[in-house]
């Protein structure tokens, strides 16, 4: 089976973990690829140390305000580590 999910970063969350594990169902290996678009190479281009500044601080300003965050209970992290130790 092949499929292909085209989203944002900003849609990487708990809920799209879930319904994809949904969609593959109980097979035991699976293969991600992730594919970045070439029209954001922008985004990966060297950035300047003011460039850098304006980042972080609008970071900051987001997690304090609560935006764009990804959490997650401690017993979310125990599952997840246990899947990925079991072998």
């Amino acid at each position: 089976m092949e499929t292909v999910f085209r989203l944002k970063a900003s849609e990487l969350d708990l809920s799209f973990l879930k319904m994809l594990k949904r969609v593959l169902g109980k097979n035991d290996n699976i293969e991600v690829l992730i594919n970045i678009d070439k029209s954001i190479s922008e985004a990966l281009k060297p950035e300047t140390k003011d460039e850098m500044k304006a980042r972080i601080d609008k970071a900051i300003e987001e997690t304090e305000k609560g935006e764009n965050l990804i959490t997650f209970t401690g017993e979310e992290f125990d599952k997840h580590m246990k899947s990925l130790t079991k072998k």
